[in-house]
């Protein structure tokens, strides 16, 4: 049976980038279970100014050192890396001009502020600016037969693997970014806008709450 993210075959850990990124979407205190893409994992959406080239550079080197543990000898060309450009969610606050993961974790992860100190998920929002600590594993990207076949006359690489029962696999070599520890450094607006004026709401008569 061919791998899932859940399941890396090579691994490098501790990766700690450099550049300060901006938290989108956390889940640290719960799993994500709800909305439109549940994981059923602790995630964070980590985001990347498009001109840090250092952590940009970084990440893509520790995925390919994570890939060739599993595919000795893979180019960086013909690897499919769990770090997406930004512009594709332009309708979401904060990712145009950035590069972001969506790292995942199967426990709750550390959280710690910026002398280290033992924080809780809840310090932690959308919006505000952190390090991440990140693993990056490989794993296998099954293809559809048909798909897979439209890539190889694309000219992309696709491994192929046959089981016992004598059955074909298709898949992309690919990896993604496992999280283990947020450290926050410093508290950002919220996406989607900040606290609005309370005189666009009408006054009502009789007593306030609090």
């Amino acid at each position: 049976m061919a791998d899932s993210p859940d399941k890396p075959r090579g691994i490098v850990r501790d990766i700690v980038p450099a550049g300060i990124c901006r938290i989108a979407f956390p889940h640290l205190k719960t799993r994500n279970d709800g909305g439109q893409f549940p994981s059923h994992k602790f995630e964070v959406h980590a985001l990347w100014p498009k001109d840090d080239k250092a952590t940009i550079d970084l990440l893509h080197a520790k995925a390919l050192e994570a890939a060739r543990q599993t595919w000795p000898g893979i180019a960086a060309k013909d690897l499919v890396v769990g770090l997406r450009d930004g512009d594709e969610k332009a309708n979401l606050d904060g990712f145009p001009g950035s590069v972001f993961v969506c790292a995942k974790s199967s426990k709750p992860v550390a959280v710690y502020g910026p002398a280290r100190e033992v924080l809780t998920a809840d310090d932690v929002g959308g919006g505000d600016y952190c390090r991440v600590c990140l693993s990056a594993g490989s794993y296998k990207r099954n293809l559809e037969p048909m798909v897979a076949k439209d890539l190889i006359t694309a000219g992309r690489k696709v491994v192929t693997e046959k089981g016992a029962d004598g059955k074909v696999s298709y898949f992309l070599p690919a990896v993604t970014f496992y999280l283990n520890a947020v450290q926050l450094v410093r508290l950002g607006e919220g996406f989607g806008g900040g606290a609005a004026d309370p005189g666009v709401f009408p006054a009502e008569e009789g007593t306030a709450f609090g």
